[in-house]
């Protein structure tokens, strides 16, 4: 099980390192330019790009450590995302309403980039949660074949 964890958290962290250098230079081309209306969106989009360098630091606990507290920071790593996803998908509306779209086209295209890389993530986070399901149920009905 600490190898499927691991194998994730690396995963995860490669993306997200990858969407987190991308999104940052995005941010500091856009600090200049954001308009009022687009002020809070901002802050949102910098607030989950940090959200994401947490799966970087799960990755480092599980090379360095490997221990149960890398499997508990993995889990509120995945919980997080989760959530914030979720978030996302219910408040897009209101996290940028019709004034921000238009106004702020290169901050919605980096929303909508945002959004991509939470369904990749998602998708590790699913795949992995159903291999771990599987290999528990794997284990519950062996003992069953005696």
């Amino acid at each position: 099980m600490k190898n499927i964890l691991f194998i994730s958290s690396i995963l995860l962290a490669l993306v997200n390192l990858g969407f987190f250098i991308y999104g940052f230079h995005e941010v500091s081309l856009l600090s200049n330019t954001i308009k009022s209306e687009c002020r809070q969106y901002f802050k949102y989009n910098v607030g989950v790009l940090s959200a994401f360098g947490l799966s970087i630091v799960v990755a480092i606990s599980y090379i360095c450590c490997s221990n149960f507290l890398s499997n508990i920071f993995y889990t509120l790593n995945a919980f997080a995302l989760c959530t914030l996803a979720i978030h996302r998908y219910v408040k897009t509306d209101v996290l940028c309403d019709y004034k921000c779209e238009m106004k702020c086209g290169d901050l919605v295209k980096l929303g909508n980039n945002v959004e991509g890389f939470f369904i990749a993530d998602l998708s590790i986070i699913a795949i992995t949660v159903l291999y771990l399901l599987f290999i528990i149920f794997r284990k519950l009905f062996s003992c069953c074949d005696e």
